[in-house]
């Protein structure tokens, strides 16, 4: 476990080395307007294809574990990117009508496209006890955006919005090559076909962690949904890159979390108690710290890196930061619920934590609209820690996660790395 969790961690820090590149040459080479505009495209190219997965590759690994471990799902996955595909079409005729995606509408069709199929098989390999397959998956992704906009600035080519699409949809084409091989040889190739799948209950578990997901989706963007409707592309721009930039540090829980639904789901209850509970306490005050010595840091080091135009994200990202802790510690806890087969029960904490979102719609403070955007993903993050720790001890019948580890976590972790 520890193995896992420790190489996935060296390739969240790689992986996030390049992001941070990749972001700052977009800002630089595209500007505020054009940087606004790209956003908008893979922010409604990641919405559509979250949409369009009804929980079917959390409901793959479920079963997978709990009911099929012995036997193929190969018919089921064939069904799924059928549907997913199908859906997600469907959604992009009537998006793309109404926001007017007409300008490389080809590119932007086939980046969805992609993009839903690679978020399934993406999910489908998490069963690899190692995560090998899903950590290259993530490095490839982000190694060849960097390298393919690098080329273009050195070949004198102006980078253009389509021409950054164009990048994703590469650097897509290459990430899926990686897990479609991966699903073809272990769970297609490996197991014969099997007709006598309960149906019901895949697509029922399935359903249950779809209803979750949307409102998620929904809480997760709904500042940039707001930003889309009250503000212009510059805006965007601007918010764009204090939001991507602080979800740099949220790949560390982001990892473990999938390390801990990808073990444990279906399987081994005890272990997935202790597990959970320790990371959440082992990593709590350490990624606090780390907050705060980033919002120091960006004060400085955004308009050198972005440019001065970028001035006026260093507030908001400073929040965004200390949301996306909150938020990627919650989502932690959160895998104790769904990889228990309890997903229904995030559905109560998504719910609550919309309440700020919606108090805007009544009341918006004359402030700057990225900076009360912030503040209100900031509260709605920390309502929805606060809810799973209400509800975790309830539920569970367990002791509540603390916020700092205990001498017996520490005492694991050092006999842990000497081997005993």
């Amino acid at each position: 476990m520890l193995k896992v969790v420790l190489g996935s961690l060296l390739v969240s820090i790689i992986v996030i080395v390049f992001n941070f590149i990749s972001s700052a040459i977009l800002a630089r080479a595209l500007g505020p307007e054009m940087r606004g505009v790209f956003g908008t495209i893979i922010f409604i190219v990641t919405l559509l294809s979250s949409f369009s997965q009804f929980g079917l590759g959390q409901s793959y690994i479920y079963c997978k574990r709990k009911l099929y471990f012995d036997t193929g799902l190969n018919i089921f996955i064939f069904t799924s990117v059928l549907l997913i595909t199908a859906f997600s079409s469907t959604l992009f005729y009537f998006t793309s009508a109404n926001l007017g995606l007409y300008e490389s509408s080809y590119a932007i069709f086939s980046l969805l496209l992609l993009t839903t199929v690679l978020t399934f098989f993406t999910d489908i390999t998490r069963l690899e006890p190692s995560l090998i397959t899903y950590n290259i998956k993530q490095l490839v992704y982000a190694v060849v955006t960097p390298i393919l906009l690098i080329l273009l600035l050195f070949s004198d080519v102006k980078l253009t919005t389509e021409k950054a699409v164009n990048v994703a949809l590469v650097s897509s084409i290459f990430s899926l090559l990686v897990v479609f091989s991966y699903v073809i040889k272990k769970e297609i190739l490996n197991y014969p076909i099997n007709f006598n799948i309960n149906w019901q209950f895949m697509i029922s578990y399935g359903l249950k962690n779809y209803g979750t997901s949307l409102l998620g989706i929904f809480v997760a963007n709904f500042d940039k949904v707001f930003l889309l409707i009250k503000g212009g592309s510059i805006d965007f721009g601007i918010y764009i890159v204090a939001f991507n930039t602080s979800r740099l540090i949220g790949i560390i829980p982001q990892t473990l979390s999938n390390v801990i639904f990808g073990k444990y789901a279906g399987a081994n209850e005890e272990g997935l108690a202790k597990t959970t509970s320790r990371v959440f306490s082992l990593i709590f005050l350490p990624m606090l710290l780390l907050g705060i010595f980033a919002a120091i840091v960006g004060e400085f080091f955004i308009p050198i890196i972005f440019g001065e135009q970028y001035v006026s994200s260093i507030l908001p990202f400073q929040i965004l930061i200390f949301e996306c802790i909150i938020s990627g510690m919650g989502w932690i806890l959160a895998q104790r619920f769904t990889a228990a087969g309890k997903p229904g029960l995030i559905l109560i904490r998504q719910l609550f934590s919309i309440l700020p979102f919606l108090l805007l719609f009544v009341y918006l403070p004359p402030f700057e609209i990225s900076v009360i955007l912030a503040c209100s993903m900031l509260l709605a993050s920390s309502l929805r820690l606060v809810i799973t720790l209400f509800i975790y001890p309830k539920v569970f019948n367990e002791a509540r996660p603390s916020f700092i580890a205990d001498k017996k976590d520490y005492s694991f972790i050092y006999k842990t790395f000497l081997g005993k």
